[in-house]
């Protein structure tokens, strides 16, 4: 996000390959298998009472990433726990934004003084368990059996001399940006979007009802048979969600360049810091009619709707941000949240525990939405 153009482009060029759509597909059984995990643990907890979704699907998205991304099993599902390197990246992340805050106001010089003692450690312990992971990734080389994301940075055999490779240290970064980017966003979307559905029974049912209508056999829904326009009122559900919910809540920082630029009429110096906040922008009436409300059908190319909704500036929403440094992993993360929300409505009946009925309420955001739990009560299907 930081780098300037020359080596972020490198960069991207260099992991495009991986997030491309037959590397998509080549990936599907690690998302069947993932999925698989999740609701196996499901079946397993939802006998002894309501469960915390919000954790679930972070766990989930979390060894998903860790077997895409690295080629290794985090094991989170399986122990019901996170990854130490999980816990760091949480410890990070409201640092990051108050020090961006002290900044802003002149006070870097107390920042450590008034709120970040002591998470040097986790930044530290952070990096260390990044490069580990990306060390023993580089020691394995290129991989023949499956490619996760690595492979295709290490296939071009560039990583030292030439300069047009990835560095052991910029492989370090990228697998933080990745990490996060990977896993926190995706579990953010499902969260957000069971809650939404759970709030709205009569979406919810359509949803439900779709899926299972369309799908005989549960593993018959594969991110592959989702595709496309497969469940069209799907798509719809998880596009609302992100916007009345965007995973990425705050602004994304762009610098213009140094021949300035003009925006929306203005004109603007070069090496100014500017951008569009997904959250105030997906709210503002001026965008989206009853922006404050969950209308998935806004989504949908239906006759009916279009009185209703033909205001919206629907190019306004980019949740997966847009230009040079868009989200490389939008067809992963959209393939994701598909299986995972398609499976899990195919199996289960599912209702909101009382106390999380205005789950969205007062929540905060520091780089990331900081969630409470989403206690939900998971019983088999009933027809």
């Amino acid at each position: 996000m930081t780098a300037d153009r020359m080596t972020h482009s490198r960069h991207r060029r260099l992991l495009s390959h991986a997030f491309s759509e037959k590397a998509l597909r080549e990936q599907e059984e690690v998302l069947v298998k993932y999925c698989t995990k999740l609701l196996a643990q499901l079946d397993s907890e939802s006998t002894r009472g309501p469960v915390d979704l919000t954790d679930w699907f972070h766990l989930t998205t979390f060894d998903l990433i860790g077997s895409l991304a690295f080629g290794e099993d985090f094991s989170c599902v399986d122990t019901g726990k996170p990854h130490p390197f999980v816990a760091s990246i949480k410890a990070v992340s409201k640092e990051l934004i108050m020090s961006q805050m002290a900044q802003y106001y002149g006070i870097s010089k107390l920042r450590n003084w008034l709120f970040l003692s002591g998470s040097a450690n986790s930044r530290l312990a952070n990096a260390h368990r990044a490069r580990e992971m990306v060390n023993a990734r580089i020691a394995r080389g290129p991989t023949s059996d499956r490619k996760d994301f690595w492979h295709y940075v290490l296939a071009a055999d560039e990583i030292n001399g030439s300069g047009k490779g990835l560095s052991p240290e910029e492989m370090v970064v990228n697998a933080f940006s990745i990490a996060i980017a990977g896993s926190d966003g995706t579990a953010t979307a499902l969260t957000a979007t069971t809650f939404l559905l759970l709030s709205h029974r009569h979406i919810y049912q359509q949803v439900r009802d779709s899926i299972r209508a369309t799908f005989d056999l549960e593993e018959d829904i594969t991110s592959s048979a989702l595709a496309g326009d497969r469940i069209p009122l799907l798509d719809a559900v998880l596009n609302e969600s992100m916007r009345l919910y965007p995973p990425v809540a705050v602004t994304l920082p762009r610098v213009v360049p140094p021949w300035g630029a003009t925006i929306d009429g203005l004109f603007v110096p070069g090496g100014t810091t500017v951008g569009v906040n997904h959250f105030s922008t997906y709210h503002s009436e001026k965008n989206f009619h009853e922006a404050e409300k969950f209308i998935p059908e806004r989504w949908l190319e239906d006759e009916k709707n279009t009185n209703r909704v033909q205001s919206d500036i629907k190019a306004s929403f980019q949740p997966f941000s847009i230009g040079p440094r868009s989200c490389l992993g939008k067809n992963l993360a959209k393939a994701e949240m598909r299986l995972i929300l398609a499976r899990l409505l195919w199996r289960f009946d599912l209702e909101l525990a009382p106390e999380c009925e205005n789950w969205m309420d007062g929540q905060r955001i520091y780089g990331f939405w900081v969630k409470p739990a989403l206690m939900c009560r998971l019983s088999p299907r009933s027809a």
